[in-house]
């Protein structure tokens, strides 16, 4: 049996070797659920499905993010990267491995990295350019990226994204977000894996700044639980050969833009007349990508670089609403089952119970039709306690609204436009004092040194006002104590105070009327945001 098998859909480089080998001899798997019989517990990838999720107690039940066989071209040995236990029991090594030393596969040898495709082993062995490795090349190859061993906080934000989106795409994480913006243009997000969510508040000027942080602390909480799992290298330049099947991966992220109606990854060869000279391009919705090389020595390589390149701007930069992480959807047309334990949105009904055949394209005639039956079927829906009475028996009321009233009639801006072209600070006191409706203050000058002759002195001045309650408790108002020259220069300075006290005290009471308006208009658009919601 071919050792690449598809198991619902997924290749078997994404799963270790007990479950595509259990496609034609399943081993004995303990019961941890007692509440489901041994017969009713299906084979393959939905065996898994029925244990406990791997992050409702954080345990080590999830399953590995990949597997690598000793033809991986890793040039590692799997015993030397220990697993979580995972109680699978032991198999035999593979009739084609037989070359190769015995190897136990229990859970304590299983390799948590990439494993090429079946494909990618044969088109290397049939290309002729394709250099042949030997064992010193095998020690220069670079060593891959452990989660333990890797600093995740000198990651770039694209590094995080990358690395994180290929880790959830391969192991299955299903993870869904949520983001949400504030009125300052900050955002927030909110990231579940299955029954864990890690939330961040509106604090980053970026949607991809809020995402990339919350994938750090996904991936945070991945090293210390699963440290043997494997990082993808970022290739730039160069062919890319480091194992992970990426056609594959690709191919996984794009099922629910297939299952939506959207094209999947579509390959085209651009250099069909050049022998063993390869290049391909990769479609994906309306963007073409191809790897940075004109032509690559092997069909796989080339397939394999395209859609690394595809996959790579997708987890970065997205490709709009539907071409995301693989989520509910990817599995829904598979086994129902399985989603047992995957968290959904309030908003989510699943209304499919049995899996039926994709219908036929329609044309814009029957789309039309079946979209006025949908507006006239959900016409009446909404929350009937915000809905208007049909037969109300009580004659409605009018309620009359009333303003508010002002404390002063004119704005500060307002009011200096009107005392601006007066040149006396005295006539400015008396025309504040009548746009404000207050009654003229009562200047009071008295001369310090006891004469009785109005020249050149020391005198001291205040303004009293007698019927405002406010002011006549202020006492004097633009009191100066002592000031060397004539009366009527303290009668001006004195003035020019009390124009200063009274602007001042319009103005605040001008910000408090403003910021009181504000928040009852915030709260009046809430609430008819609210019931246009809930009208429909």
């Amino acid at each position: 049996m071919d050792n690449q098998r598809s198991v619902f859909g997924w290749s078997s480089s994404f799963l270790p070797p007990q479950l595509w080998q259990s496609c034609s001899a399943p081993p004995t798997v303990p019961n941890t659920n007692p509440s489901i019989k041994v017969e009713d517990i299906p084979r393959g990838f939905a065996r898994w499905a029925y244990n406990s999720s791997p992050y409702r107690g954080l345990g080590h039940d999830a399953p590995p993010a990949s597997y690598v066989a000793p033809r991986s071209g890793l040039g590692q040995s799997a015993a030397e990267y220990l697993a979580p236990n995972f109680e699978r029991p032991s198999l035999p090594p593979h009739p084609r491995l037989a070359a190769v030393e015995s190897r136990n596969w229990s859970s304590s040898n299983v390799f948590l990295g990439p494993v090429p495709a079946e494909s990618a082993l044969s088109e290397s062995i049939r290309a002729p350019n394709l250099p042949k490795t030997n064992p010193k090349s095998q020690k220069s190859q670079k060593c891959p990226r452990r989660l333990a061993s890797t600093n995740l906080c000198k990651l770039s934000e694209d590094e995080v994204l990358f690395c994180y989106g290929a880790l959830a795409t391969q192991a299955l994480l299903l993870p869904r977000f949520q983001f949400n913006n504030s009125k300052d243009s900050r955002w927030g997000v909110k990231l579940t894996m299955y029954g864990f969510t890690i939330a961040r508040s509106n604090v980053y000027p970026s949607q991809k700044a809020a995402k990339a942080d919350v994938c750090l602390a996904a991936l945070k909480r991945l090293q210390a639980e699963y440290p043997e799992w494997i990082l993808p290298d970022e290739e730039q330049d160069g062919p890319v050969t480091s194992g992970w099947d990426w056609i594959e991966l690709l191919r996984a992220m794009a099922e629910y833009c297939v299952q939506n109606g959207i094209p999947g990854p579509a390959y085209t060869k651009f250099l069909p007349e050049r022998g063993n000279m390869y290049c391909h391009g990769v479609k994906v919705r309306h963007a073409t990508y191809t790897g940075p090389m004109d032509h690559y020595a092997s069909d796989y390589v080339s397939r394999n670089t395209s859609a690394y390149k595809a996959l790579q701007t997708l987890l970065i930069h997205g490709s709009g609403e539907v071409c995301n992480f693989p989520g509910p959807f990817t599995l829904k047309r598979h086994d129902e089952k399985l989603l047992a334990d995957v968290p959904r949105f309030s908003g989510f009904v699943n209304r499919e119970t049995d899996p039926k055949p994709r219908a036929e394209p329609e044309n814009d005639s029957s789309r039309l039709e079946r979209s006025k039956k949908r507006k006239l079927d959900t016409e009446g829906s909404g929350n009937s306690n915000l809905l208007p009475l049909t037969n109300c028996r009580l004659s409605s009321m009018h309620v009359c609204i009333q303003e508010e009233e002002k404390r002063w009639k004119l704005t500060p801006r307002e009011l200096a436009t009107q005392i601006g072209a007066l040149g006396s600070y005295v006539d400015k006191l008396t025309k504040v004092c009548e746009l404000l409706e207050l009654e003229h203050p009562e200047l009071r000058v008295d001369r310090l040194d006891g004469r009785l002759v109005e020249t050149h002195g020391d005198y001291t001045a205040g303004a009293y006002f007698k019927n405002d309650p406010f002011l006549t408790r202020a006492g004097a108002v633009g009191h100066i104590i002592s000031m060397q020259g004539t009366k009527i220069a303290v009668e001006e300075a004195c003035a020019q105070k009390v124009v200063d006290y009274l602007m001042t005290m319009v103005q605040e009471d001008y910000n408090i009327e403003e910021a009181a308006a504000e928040e009852r208009r915030i709260i009046e658009q809430w609430g008819k945001g609210n019931r246009r919601a809930a009208m429909g």
